[in-house]
């Protein structure tokens, strides 16, 4: 099984190593934020779809209180900028490293009681000081939608935003399964990971990863993804007998959600989402 905490080796080795890859995950942003428009409409879509789902999923009692939210790795700002208008948040901020997405969100997003800021470095305390001198009173809520598997100190990073907020609201992906990891093309996480990816987890790993960084949640789910977010629109060069495979998976796996729980299917097929809303405690972070 995977070590879901264990760090790339280069962080194990020296300050040089550190920065080294530091540099490397600055560059893959910096890159990662240049799509054409199109895509990055999809961004905003899929980022609304994951709003529905946790929305739909997640017990009223465990959202109370929620009227001032903060989504440190906000993108281009969809989920933020839905979350906002759908819960009729107070006050909503967002923030990213990248500046591409950032200056994008501001022009796509014109709403009051919203904002975007960008963050210029991937360092913890760095963000959480840039967070605390950009909110003007209290934060009940910070959300991290598909951020922690993209930190290499994940623990580092909680304890920084707990400073700000202990309350969480939290999406990860749960991507590994028995069908994609031994019946697929397979791309391990790593500091070269085409998506960012340092961490991955399955339907049973994701559950103990999220205890280890000390957060305790007070509702948490997994889901399947929509057919939409798990096949977006193939490459404009796709060949014909490439379409027509990835066809034939599209099926089988549509299939194979009617058939299966929902666990099931994300153990052995894959994949999907697990989100969860979570309080930081020091005292609860778990040292194997």
């Amino acid at each position: 099984m995977v070590d879901i905490l264990a760090r790339p080796q280069c962080f194990r080795t020296s300050g040089v190593a550190k920065m080294t890859v530091a540099a490397s995950l600055e560059d893959f942003y910096a890159a990662w934020s240049n799509k054409d428009r199109q895509a990055i409409e999809g961004d905003i879509a899929a980022a609304g779809r994951k709003l529905s789902a946790i929305a739909s999923g997640l017990a009223a009692q465990s959202l109370e209180g929620i009227s001032r939210c903060v989504e440190v790795g906000c993108g281009y700002g969809g989920f933020i900028a839905a979350l906002h208008e759908r819960w009729g948040l107070e006050a909503a901020l967002g923030v990213d490293f990248s500046a591409t997405a950032i200056e994008y969100a501001q022009q796509r997003f014109v709403r009051e009681g919203l904002s975007f800021h960008r963050c210029t470095s991937l360092d913890p305390q760095q963000t959480a000081d840039l967070v605390r001198n950009k909110v003007c009173g209290t934060v009940d809520c910070i959300a991290l939608i598909d951020v922690l598997e993209h930190i290499p100190d994940a623990l580092a990073f909680v304890r920084a935003m707990a400073v700000v907020c202990p309350r969480f609201l939290i999406k990860l992906p749960v991507e590994s399964s028995w069908f994609d990891n031994y019946c697929m093309p397979k791309e391990y996480p790593g500091s070269r990971h085409s998506n960012g990816h340092l961490r991955e987890f399955d339907a049973d790993s994701v559950f103990y990863f999220v205890r280890q960084l000390g957060l305790t949640p007070v509702d948490e789910r997994l889901y399947i993804y929509d057919m939409e977010d798990a096949f977006p629109p193939p490459p404009s060069g796709a060949s014909f007998k490439g379409r027509m495979f990835r066809q034939a998976i599209m099926m089988f796996k549509r299939l194979a959600r009617v058939l299966l729980p929902a666990k099931w299917f994300l153990r052995l097929v894959g994949g999907g989402g697990y989100y969860c809303v979570a309080y930081f405690n020091e005292a609860h972070v778990l040292r194997p």
